[in-house]
């Protein structure tokens, strides 16, 4: 079971580093855009309702095979969050060496002429790219914020895990009374 767990934590990952590739295409286009506060915003929405829905589908699939009668592996109700929880390691090693860091208890910065570049500055900002404007308006408690957003994955993922085994939609009501009202008319 934990290898399966570990094989579908590897996907919600690869869901992830996706959702940067479109995140990077999105700088790409609309930079002129996110250099103001309000498009820095936007971008953000945008892109974190990409990141929500993707992440979220990828747990309602595995809620949804194992709620099948004649699938070997049964459904619990913690797994999509075991399995959210697998998916973040990457993103807490992260987080650590960056708080490491920046606390200088393991210096991975290099001082250019008085100022100090940290290296991991960049890979976080790339690697948290679906949280930039949250990121970069509350900057000075760094701590607290990429602890709120590592709680992000392991949640949807649940959400959507238990969603799918009771095979429930999120739209699944918005979407009948949009058809509801064009059989009506």
């Amino acid at each position: 079971m934990t290898s399966l767990m570990l094989k579908r934590a590897l996907k919600v990952i690869g869901q992830h580093a996706l959702t940067i590739v479109v995140g990077i295409f999105f700088t790409l286009f609309f930079a002129g855009a996110i250099s103001h506060r309000i498009g820095m915003f936007l971008y953000t929405l945008c892109l974190g309702l990409v990141y929500f829905s993707v992440v979220y589908g990828v747990g309602w699939d595995f809620g949804n095979r194992d709620s099948k009668s004649y699938s070997t592996d049964k459904p619990y109700p913690f797994k999509g969050l075991y399995i959210g929880l697998y998916a973040s390691i990457p993103s807490a090693l992260l987080v650590l060496l960056y708080y490491l860091d920046k606390t200088n208890v393991l210096p991975l910065s290099w001082h250019i002429q008085g100022e100090a570049f940290h290296v991991l500055e960049p890979i976080m900002r790339i690697w948290f790219i679906m949280f930039l404007a949250f990121i970069n308006s509350l900057s000075e408690r760094f701590v607290a914020i990429y602890a709120c957003v590592l709680i992000v994955m392991p949640l949807f993922v649940w959400y959507g895990y238990v969603s799918g085994t009771k095979k429930k939609y999120l739209t699944y009501g918005f979407m009948q009374k949009l058809m509801y009202k064009k059989q009506k008319k």
